[in-house]
């Protein structure tokens, strides 16, 4: 029930009610209001909260040993 992989279409990660969620939460919108964004929308906003998370990790510093 995870949210579909746009390359693949594959279902994979976490649940779509946990985005619907966050989503909301963040942007303090009603549920309604997530619910009417499109697929197209929702894909993008996906990509760039990956890139943010890449882009945090890459900005981290190293560990010496």
């Amino acid at each position: 029930m995870g949210v579909p992989d746009p390359a693949t279409g594959e279902k994979e990660g976490l649940p779509w009610e946990f985005w619907r969620w966050t989503i909301a939460e963040r942007f303090g919108w009603t549920l309604d209001t997530v619910d009417a964004l499109s697929m197209g929308d929702l894909s993008e906003w996906f990509q760039i909260e990956d890139a943010r998370g890449k882009a945090n990790e890459a900005r981290k510093p190293k560990k010496q040993r």
